[in-house]
C-alpha cells in the first residue's frame, strides 16, 4: 500500500506538475519551431526555382537575340559588300559616258573617231545592262534583300505573338526581377540560418533546465521517499519541528523541507521567467519576418 502524503507536501506537489505542465509547453514550442523551420525551407527551395527558371529564360533570350544580331550583322555586311559592287560599276558607266561625250566632242567626221565612238557606244550600252553587269551579283544582292525581309518579318512575328526575345527593357526588367529574387533568397537563407542558430541555442538552454529540472525532482522524489518512510510521532503535542526523519545516514527536519519547498518554488518562478522571455523572442522574431 502507497503511503499517504501529508497536506504539508502540497506545494512540492504543485512544483511537480507545473513544471511538467511547463515541460510539454516547450516541447511543443520546439515543435512548432521546427515546423516553422521546415516550413521556411520549401519557401527557399520554391524561390531557388523560380530563381533558376528566371535564369534559364534570359539565357535563352540572350542567345536568341545574339543570334539574330549576329545573323543580321552578317546579311547586313553582304549588302554593303555588294552596294559598293554596284557603285563602283555605277562609277565605271559614268566614267564611259565622260569618255563617249569627249569623243563625240573631238571628232567631227572622222571615221576611226566613229568607229571609236561606236566602240563606247556598244561599252555604253552594255554597261547599262544590268543583266550583263553582274548577272551572279546581282542575283546575290536580290537573295540577300529577300533574307534581310525575311529575318525582319520573322521579327516582327515573334513580337506580336510574344516569342520575340524582349527588348533592352524588358531585359532589363527581368534583371531587375532576377536580382529581387536573389536578394529575398539570400535573406530568406539568412534569416533560417538565424532561425536554426536560435533554435540550437535554445536546444542547449532546453537542454542546461532539464538537467537542473531532473536534478530538483529527483530531490523532491528523495524528499517524498523519506517523509513516507517515516516513523509516526510519538505524541501530537510534540513540536513537529523537533521531530526528525531518518533514512540511512540522512536526517530531513521540517524546517529544511520548507526551505526545499521554497526552492522549488523558486526554480519553477526561474523556469516561467525564461520560457516566457523564449516566447516574445521567438514572437518578435516571427513579426520581424513577417514585416
Amino acid at each position: 500500500m502507497a503511503p499517504t502524503l501529508s497536506p504539508e507536501y502540497t506545494p512540492l506537489d504543485q512544483a511537480l506538475g507545473q513544471l511538467r505542465h511547463h515541460n510539454g509547453e516547450l516541447e511543443k514550442f520546439i515543435d512548432e519551431l521546427l515546423d516553422e523551420i521546415a516550413s521556411l525551407g520549401e519557401e527557399v527551395e520554391n524561390r531557388a526555382h523560380q530563381l533558376m527558371e528566371a535564369r534559364r529564360q534570359l539565357d535563352d533570350t540572350s542567345q536568341s537575340s545574339a543570334q539574330l544580331s549576329e545573323e543580321n550583322s552578317r546579311l547586313q555586311q553582304i549588302i554593303q559588300v555588294h552596294d559598293e559592287a554596284i557603285a563602283l560599276a555605277n562609277t565605271q558607266i559614268e566614267q564611259l559616258q565622260s569618255q563617249l561625250d569627249q569623243a563625240q566632242a573631238a571628232t567631227q567626221g572622222d571615221p576611226a573617231d566613229k568607229q571609236r565612238i561606236a566602240e563606247l557606244e556598244q561599252q555604253l550600252e552594255q554597261s547599262q545592262q544590268p543583266s550583263e553587269i553582274d548577272p551572279q551579283l546581282s542575283e546575290e544582292v536580290e537573295r540577300l534583300r529577300r533574307e534581310l525581309a525575311a529575318a525582319k518579318l520573322e521579327l516582327l512575328k515573334r513580337d506580336q505573338s510574344g516569342e520575340q526575345a524582349p527588348a533592352s527593357d524588358n531585359l532589363d526588367d527581368l534583371k531587375q526581377r532576377n536580382e529581387a529574387l536573389e536578394g529575398e533568397l539570400h535573406e530568406a537563407r539568412g534569416r533560417a540560418v538565424q532561425l536554426t542558430e536560435t533554435i540550437d541555442q535554445q536546444r542547449k538552454e532546453l537542454n542546461q533546465q532539464k538537467t537542473v529540472w531532473t536534478e530538483e525532482l529527483q530531490a523532491m522524489r528523495t524528499l517524498l521517499e523519506r517523509r513516507g518512510n517515516q516513523t509516526p510521532a510519538p505524541s501530537q503535542s510534540q513540536s513537529f519541528a523537533d521531530t526528525s526523519v531518518l533514512s540511512g545516514t540522512a536526517t530531513v527536519t521540517r524546517d529544511e523541507l520548507e526551505i526545499r519547498a521554497n526552492n522549488n518554488n523558486t526554480v519553477v518562478d526561474s523556469v516561467m521567467a525564461q520560457f516566457a522571455k523564449l516566447q516574445r523572442d521567438v514572437n518578435k522574431r516571427r513579426n520581424q519576418q513577417r514585416s
